[in-house]
């Protein structure tokens, strides 16, 4: 996904594709079937937020840096700090969607569109 040129054509459809095989490729890791199906459903469940995420925000960094150091604690076999990047990972995405959703609501709030015809007028 870093390889990714965020002025690619589809960029979005490619680094969300990659982000569900990145995930998927960890789960399956482990080689135990009924997580790595609950898994998929829960990926399932949550890929329309990220990709509204996505569509607000356009910014992957942080996702980006919380994949590498799950990455890097899946590497070096080092579980608790797996568990504790991957919680970390899964909160922040919270965190960012539930910002951005409330930043949009702001922005197309009654009172915001007041304040903006009354700039456009000056």
């Amino acid at each position: 996904m870093e390889q990714l040129k965020p002025d690619a054509g589809n960029y979005m459809q490619k680094w969300l594709r990659g982000n569900y095989e990145f995930h998927a490729s960890l789960i399956a890791s482990s080689r135990r079937e009924h997580v790595a199906r609950y898994a998929a459903m829960l990926r399932d469940t949550v890929e329309p937020y990220i990709r509204v995420e996505m569509q607000i925000t356009g910014d992957v960094e942080e996702a980006e840096r919380e994949h590498r150091e799950i990455f890097d604690a899946f590497a070096c076999g080092d579980a608790a700090r797996l568990a504790a990047v991957s919680r970390k990972h899964v909160e922040s995405t919270a965190e960012r969607l539930l910002e951005s959703l409330k930043r949009l609501e702001d922005a197309n709030s009654p009172r915001a569109a007041k304040a903006h015809r009354r700039q456009t007028k000056k």
